[in-house]
């Protein structure tokens, strides 16, 4: 049989699984139109990297906050094509991925092969959530969230990027999934899966190490509410539970290992940086600590550097408001202007129907995936790292199935109203998700109005992606001079041809003034009242660049004393 005979089987057999197929193929094409428009964002750079460092030198040594699996993806695509860093070392991750990026003026090339790593996780998500919603719901719910899934402008947006964002989307799932089925039947198979898939989690990204655990409370409790069962009971397991359980472990901990190359190290960095015993002398637990034995060393260590990031705060930003520490709600408040309404209404009216149908037919399994979104949005109020939607990417997917479950039981009620109403909704969101090709990243929907940048910032709207958009404007508009204050890691001069003068804090100018976002509003001076550029916002720029740079012509005439401007102290 020829291969287009399969197909034209396969389509009359499957016809939703072709259907299916067919979204995914077309939100991948999606994906790749967004390589060339955008620069690399801040983080690309170090990403790949770290990822390089490891596939060329066999060292992981730049950042521990983040573990290499992604990271190698992301790597490995410039690496098969020749692509080579490290002559000399640079110094940081982000000289040695800017220097691998502008090499011989290959930048978009060696970029769009980076962000081709991050497909596969795309793909991965893809067909977790068909199969997963397939199993519990039905062809046409899986048909629907895989719909909503490759709709979704967060999804598309982190899916072409260099990061580690969607591969740990997708690799969460595996991982609840995993540990849903060995809940099941706890059987060495099962277990061995689930472990598999929880070491590939934490070897994507360390928030694994918060999220996972929420989401297997989650699941247990609701097992445990769902079936009315004691928790003796629930907890009760027997020797081939606990066999399983231990093949889990085992398979966890190999392939987390098998991703640092088995290699063995301290628990903690040099003496020097560790606390100390008494007398300003290493104590002995200290030296045991630092001694280089240890499998997984750089899993404790990454782990901690993540815990003392958070300890320390980072710069946020949220409804005109900059802080270190963050805000509890903030998560929610950008899952709100974030999300396309009609999904928002769709998961809504999917959770509470799942949550009847739950009620009626004692199934647990079926609100796993809400109860683990759930989950995470609820641990998420904690940090105090709040740069973006993209650290609770994953809850898209899992609200996908719920969002999908309400829509297709809508399509099946009797009232034309009902299947009517959810029709238009389906549509609102493929509407809203095609209106914001090429700008996933800075998707905002309508409650945010048309001035989202005083809502969110960070990663959300500005991660100085539209700097090469700013030199095709200067390009077509003949701009020979301009003052810039660019927020990113790309370098302005690559990109912008022309004649370019960094714009300080405070400092008046005229002429033309290109400025991101995050500087005209938080202007990086790193202490309050971060209102260095209030004087440029009061202007009205002649245009926006893409979404996130405003382009302001200033007259000579411009008059801003040197006396009157407030400093920054």
């Amino acid at each position: 049989m020829s291969a287009l005979s399969r197909l034209a089987t396969f389509v009359r057999r499957e016809p939703l699984s072709a259907v299916a197929v067919v979204l995914v193929a077309i939100a991948v094409l999606r994906v790749a139109g967004t390589y060339s428009v955008y620069n690399a964002t801040w983080d690309e750079p170090a990403h790949l990297a770290c990822g390089m460092e490891l596939l060329q030198l066999g060292q992981y040594t730049y950042e521990p906050q983040h573990p290499p699996l992604a990271r190698v993806s992301v790597a490995l695509g410039p690496y098969l094509a020749g692509v080579r860093g490290f002559t000399p070392r640079l110094g940081s991750m982000w000289s040695e991925g800017l220097d691998m990026l502008y090499r011989e003026g290959s930048y978009f090339r060696t970029l769009g092969l980076a962000r081709l790593g991050i497909i596969p996780f795309f793909l991965l998500g893809a067909v977790l959530l068909w199969l997963w919603t397939r199993q519990q719901f039905g062809r046409l719910t899986a048909l629907l969230a895989v719909l909503l899934y490759t709709l979704s402008p967060n999804i598309l947006a982190h899916a072409g990027l260099a990061t580690t964002d969607m591969a740990v989307a997708a690799m969460l799932m595996a991982a609840v999934l995993a540990f849903v089925a060995w809940l099941e039947a706890p059987t060495l198979r099962r277990g061995a899966l689930m472990g598999l898939a929880m070491g590939l989690a934490l070897v994507t990204k360390f928030s694994t190490v918060v999220f996972l655990p929420a989401c297997v409370v989650a699941v247990v409790v609701l097992r445990w509410v769902v079936d009315r069962r004691g928790w003796r009971e629930v907890l009760s397991v027997g020797p081939a539970a606990w066999r399983s359980a231990g093949v889990a472990f085992l398979m966890a901990f190999l392939v987390s290992w098998a991703a640092y190359g088995f290699s063995l190290g301290p628990l903690v960095g040099p003496l020097g940086d560790v606390g100390l015993g008494q007398g300003g002398t290493p104590g002995l637990v200290e030296r045991v600590a630092a001694l280089p034995v240890y499998p997984l060393s750089e899993v404790v260590q990454g782990v901690r550097a993540v815990a003392e990031h958070n300890a320390e705060g980072h710069p946020s930003y949220l409804l005109g408001e900059v802080r270190d520490f963050g805000w509890w709600y903030y998560f929610p408040v950008a899952f709100l202007v974030k999300t396309p309404i009609a999904f928002l209404v769709l998961a809504g009216i999917g959770a509470t129907l799942l949550t009847r149908r739950v009620r009626s037919e004692r199934r647990w399994q079926d609100a796993v995936p809400l109860a683990c979104a759930g989950a995470i949005m609820l641990v998420s109020l904690t940090s105090n790292i709040n740069i973006g939607i993209r650290h609770i990417l994953v809850v898209y997917p899992l609200l996908a199935i719920v969002a999908a479950f309400g829509a297709a039981s809508l399509l099946r009620a009797r009232k034309v109203a009902f299947r009517m109403g959810v029709i238009g909704l389906l549509a609102w969101n493929v509407g809203a998700s095609v209106a914001a090709h090429p700008d996933y990243l800075p998707y905002f929907n309508a409650l945010a109005g048309d001035t989202p940048e005083r809502i969110l910032i960070a990663a959300d709207l500005d991660w100085g992606q539209d700097l090469q958009r700013l030199g095709n404007v200067v390009r077509r508009r003949g701009i020979q001079e301009m003052a810039v204050a660019y927020f990113g890691s790309a370098v302005p001069p690559h990109h912008v041809h022309a004649r370019l003068r960094l714009l300080e804090p405070y400092e008046s100018t005229s002429g033309w003034v290109a400025a991101s976002a995050w500087r005209l509003w938080v202007d990086d001076t790193d202490a309050p009242p971060y209102d260095g550029f209030a004087w440029l916002r009061a202007h009205e720029p002649t245009m926006r660049v893409g979404r996130s740079i405003f382009l302001y012509h200033l007259p000579d005439t411009l008059a801003v004393p040197q006396d009157s401007i407030a400093v920054s102290p």
